[in-house]
Parts: C-alpha cells; sequence; structure tokens
C-alpha cells in the first residue's frame, strides 16, 4: 500500500486526484484481494508507519509549456418557489460559477513524515469560468466560458432557454446576489423573454454551499479530479474538467446532495 501512495489513484486506475482512506479500502479489496477493512484500521497503520495528512509542497514548471490557442467559449450541450410553483412543468434551475484555474488548488494528502507531496504548477496562472445549474431532480448542465462577466452570464442563460428547457417551458432560475447576476444587461434580457425566465425573488447569499447544490458539484468536482492536479495547459484541465462533468451528466448527481 505504501508504494501505491507514493502516485496518484489514477496510476491504478481510479478516477480520483488524492487518496483518501476509503479509496484506499477500496483498491485493497479490488486490486490486492484482501478482506474489507475498517478505515480507522488503515489509518492507525499508516500513522504507525510514519504517514501523516500533509499539504503537499509547490512547484514551478520551469519549461514553458504550450498556451491554448484562440480558446472556445462553446458551451457543452448537454423544491419549487415563487411565481412558478403552480406551473408543474416549470424547469427549477440552481446555478453558480467556478473559476477554472489552471494553477492547482492544493489539498492535504496522505504522505510520509518530512516528504509532503510535491504539486507542479505553472508559475503565471490562467482561468476560465464554469457555468453551471443543476436540476431538483439532479441533472447538471454547464458551458465553459472565458471570462466571468456579464455578457458570460448572459451566454449560459442563452444555453438554458435554447438547449436544456424545452420549447416554451418556463424556468425558475435560483441565483446568489453575485453581481453580474443583476447587472442591467442581464434585467433587460430577462425582461425580453417575457416570463419565461425568471430569477429567484428572494435568492441565496453570496457563499452558500449548504443551500445551493449546484456548490456541492464544484466541490465533488475539485475533489475527484482537479485537487492537486497539475495539467501541462489550461485546455487540458478543461477536457478533464468537461469529461467529469460528462459523468454527471449521465449518472445524475442527486447523491451528492444527500451528503
Amino acid at each position: 500500500m505504501e508504494a501505491v501512495l507514493e502516485a496518484p489513484p489514477s496510476a491504478v486506475g481510479y478516477c480520483a486526484g488524492t487518496w483518501t482512506l476509503p479509496l484506499m479500502v477500496r483498491f485493497l479489496v479490488e486490486q490486492v484481494g484482501a478482506p474489507k477493512l475498517h478505515i480507522g484500521n488503515i489509518s492507525r497503520r499508516l500513522r504507525a508507519r510514519d504517514w501523516r495528512r500533509l499539504r503537499p509542497r509547490l512547484g514551478i514548471v520551469r519549461a514553458d509549456p504550450r498556451r491554448e490557442e484562440n480558446p472556445s467559449t462553446d458551451g457543452h450541450r448537454g423544491g419549487k418557489k415563487g411565481a412558478l410553483a403552480a406551473d408543474p412543468e416549470a424547469l427549477i434551475l440552481y446555478e453558480d460559477e467556478m473559476d477554472l484555474d489552471w494553477n492547482p488548488r492544493i489539498t492535504r494528502v496522505w504522505a510520509k513524515r518530512g516528504r509532503p507531496m510535491r504539486v507542479m504548477t505553472p508559475g503565471q496562472n490562467e482561468k476560465k469560468t464554469v457555468f453551471g445549474a443543476v436540476s431538483v431532480a439532479g441533472k447538471v448542465y454547464y458551458s465553459i466560458q472565458a471570462r466571468k462577466r456579464a455578457v458570460n452570464f448572459l451566454a449560459f442563460l442563452e444555453h438554458v432557454l435554447q438547449r436544456v428547457a424545452k420549447a416554451g417551458q418556463h424556468v425558475l432560475l435560483i441565483l446568489d446576489h453575485y453581481g453580474i447576476h443583476t447587472a442591467k444587461t442581464v434585467e433587460r434580457f430577462v425582461a425580453e423573454t417575457e416570463g419565461r425566465l425568471r430569477p429567484s425573488a428572494d435568492g441565496l447569499p453570496s457563499y452558500c454551499p449548504d443551500d445551493n447544490p449546484q456548490e456541492k458539484v464544484w466541490s465533488h468536482l475539485q475533489r475527484t479530479v482537479l485537487h492537486n492536479c497539475y495539467h501541462h495547459s489550461l485546455a487540458e484541465r478543461e477536457a478533464v474538467t468537461r469529461r467529469h462533468l460528462a459523468r454527471l451528466q449521465r449518472t445524475g448527481c442527486f447523491h451528492l446532495f444527500q451528503t
């Protein structure tokens, strides 16, 4: 097990960025043939051999990776409340945005004391924005945009009306009070839909991971394929993000809201 922990879970076929105790149990059962162990036993054995949960050290990639050119801003196809509560056909979505940084975010991992994991970074960050929305049934929709501005938010709203909602279907969008959500251009666009698209009247706080299911989708994405993971370009990181969200679109993500 110690030798396996020196490499990321992807090296042995698991879609995860870092080792967790439940994933270690799964590896030992599926690939080693060991009887199922309690995670507490594994934790005690690792600590006895001087393993700890440590924050990785960051390192800068000296070589200048090829920068992506002509970044695409295309979208990827993919509790009732307020005035639409009486419409059983209304599509109710919780919306939020996530910064997709080239610089990896780090989180604590199991490592030998004195030998923390090393995570490389490009040094100079680049980023895009992922606009996402999840329905009360656990279906997730998203679009990756170059920036996080009102014009990009409008592009996502058009994506929702044209490629997510059915023709003529009303959409109730539950939002927080982030600035681009209340921009004048957004208010004009909503008015032009003549009631088909309605942001929630009360809205959500600016940061509300417990109240907005879409934030749980972002957290799962980060933990599973982005934390502590270096990619050679922002385009590669975007491709990893698209693949993970595509899996959630196929399987649904209602299970994320139960935790």
